[in-house]
C-alpha cells in the first residue's frame, strides 16, 4: 500500500503524522518529498547517503555561432532569453525550465544543450524504515524534477508499505506525490487556516479520485474549529481521527527529538 499524507498549511503535525504511521507498521518505506526542507531524517536520527544526483538541461548560446536573430527568445514561453535587437539574447537561467524550445528554434545550431545538477537523491536507514529523500540545491526554485526522480527510484526499490510525506502547499509537486498513492491522510488542525486549507485539499484529493481520511492534529485548542472540521469529514464521508494536543510533543519536536503522537 502507497499512503501519501498531505495537508495543505505547513505546521499541522504532517511529517509528525506521517512518521508516527510509519514506525506502526513495521517494515516501511518512507519518502520526504518535501526537497527544499526535508527533516524526517533529522527527526529519526537517520544517516543519509547521496545515491544519484538530479540534473536539469540548460541551454548556452555559442556566440560565435549566434546571428542575433532573436527567434531562440521568441520561442521560450518563461522569458528566460530576452533578445535586443542587433545583440546577442541574455539568458535568464533562474526563469529557465529546461524544455530546450530555443534549441530547436534556432535556425543555425548556436544554441548548445548542457546539464546542470539541481539536487540529490539520499537513502538511509532506520529501525524498519528505509528512508528517501530529495535535497534541493541552493537557490533553485525549479524542484519538480528532484520530486519526480525522487519517487521514481523510491518506488522502484520500496519495500513494505510505503508513506510519501508531501511538502506543505498545494502545487504541483504535492499533486505528484499524491497520484502513486492507493489513500490519502490530509492533516490539519482546528484553527483558521487549518480549516481553510482543509477544504482546499479536500477537493484537490477529491478531483484526483483518491480516498482519503483527516488526522486532525492538536485536538482541543478550539471546540469551534474542531466542529468545523468534523463537519467536513461528515460531509465527504471521510474518517477523522484525533491527535490531542501536547505541550510535551511540541517541545521534544523543537528540540529535535521525535516520539510517535497518540492518534484516537
Amino acid at each position: 500500500m502507497i499512503l501519501t499524507v498531505t495537508g495543505g498549511k505547513g505546521g499541522t503535525g504532517k511529517t509528525s503524522v506521517a512518521l508516527s504511521i510509519a514506525q506502526r507498521m513495521g517494515q516501511a518505506t518512507y519518502v520526504d518529498a518535501d526537497v527544499e526542507a526535508p527533516n524526517a531524517a533529522i527527526l529519526l536520527g537517520a544517516e543519509m547517503t547521496a545515491i544519484g544526483d538530479v540534473t536539469k538541461k540548460i541551454p548556452r548560446i555559442n556566440e560565435e555561432k549566434c546571428i542575433k536573430c532573436g527567434l531562440c527568445a521568441q520561442a521560450c514561453p518563461v522569458a528566460a532569453l530576452v533578445h535586443i535587437p542587433g545583440k546577442i539574447p541574455l539568458f535568464f537561467e533562474e526563469n529557465c525550465v529546461g524544455c530546450m524550445l530555443c534549441k530547436d528554434a534556432c535556425p543555425v545550431g548556436a544554441i548548445e544543450e548542457v546539464e546542470e545538477q539541481i539536487g540529490t537523491i539520499r537513502q538511509g536507514h532506520t529501525g524498519e524504515i528505509t528512508i528517501y529523500d530529495g535535497v534541493a540545491l541552493p537557490g533553485v526554485e525549479e524542484t519538480a524534477p528532484i520530486v519526480s526522480k525522487l519517487l521514481e527510484i523510491a518506488l522502484n526499490k520500496a519495500k513494505g508499505d510505503v508513506i510519501i510525506d508531501t511538502a506543505a502547499g498545494i502545487h504541483c509537486n504535492v499533486v505528484r506525490a499524491i497520484l502513486p498513492a492507493d489513500r490519502v491522510a490530509i492533516v490539519t488542525e482546528p484553527t483558521p487556516y487549518g480549516v481553510h486549507d482543509l477544504e482546499k485539499i479536500v477537493k484537490l484529493v477529491e478531483r484526483l479520485k483518491k480516498p482519503a481520511e483527516i488526522y486532525a492534529n492538536k485536538w482541543g485548542i478550539s471546540q469551534h474549529y474542531e466542529q468545523r472540521i468534523t463537519e467536513i469529514a461528515e460531509k465527504h464521508g471521510y474518517a477523522l481521527k484525533k491527535i490531542p494536543y501536547s505541550p510535551d510533543f511540541a517541545r521534544a519536536y523543537a528540540q529535535g527529538r521525535f516520539a510517535p503522537l497518540v492518534i484516537q
